[in-house]
């Protein structure tokens, strides 16, 4: 006698469906049935955006510690002594801290490859200038900086057919 269809382990290939009951697409992962009953895994959409993302919060995270590496290599082959890496205050975090001569750098690092958003200096917006400032202050205060001039400068890094474009645009913002 030949087994039934509907006895066994039976794996089918993901498949679209649509959920009538919740009115929306969901992914058949597996489906399988056994001798107490039927069981099924689904992912829907909203399953599929955390990880989707999940996936491109940690690409762009490697993005940017890439690109935090760069700068800082970029850097030092200008002549700039680094002081300190990812200095936090509170939520606000500078990039990179180096000193050019007698001037302390605070250093924003923007990287990215798609120009959708505009180049990558453009994303330090006033907010972000104002949190940098704020942690400038911190770190001032805190390493007791005196007799330095101070100014806050952008490294903006587009990532571009195989390669690298570095634009460092200084005293990027002014502190009023």
């Amino acid at each position: 006698m030949n087994p039934s269809p509907c006895h066994g382990s039976t794996s089918l290939p993901s498949t679209l469906l649509r959920d009538s009951k919740r009115s929306r697409t969901v992914t058949v992962l597996s489906l399988s049935r056994d001798g107490e009953g039927d069981t099924e895994t689904r992912q829907g959409k909203g399953e599929r955006s955390e990880n989707l993302i999940s996936i491109m919060k940690k690409y762009k995270q490697k993005l940017g510690k890439k690109g935090e590496a760069l700068a800082e290599e970029y850097l030092k082959r200008k002549g700039f002594l680094i002081l300190k890496r990812n200095y936090r205050y509170g939520h606000k975090e500078i990039d990179l801290i180096g000193k050019e001569g007698n001037t302390i750098v605070f250093v924003e690092v923007k990287a990215g490859r798609s120009k959708s958003y505009g180049a990558p200096h453009q994303w330090v917006n006033l907010k972000k200038q104002k949190n940098l400032i704020e942690a400038a202050y911190d770190f001032i205060q805190k390493e007791n900086v005196t007799d330095c001039d101070f100014r806050f400068d952008v490294l903006a890094i587009s990532y571009e057919q195989g390669g690298e474009i570095i634009d460092h645009i200084k005293n990027a913002f002014m502190v009023t």
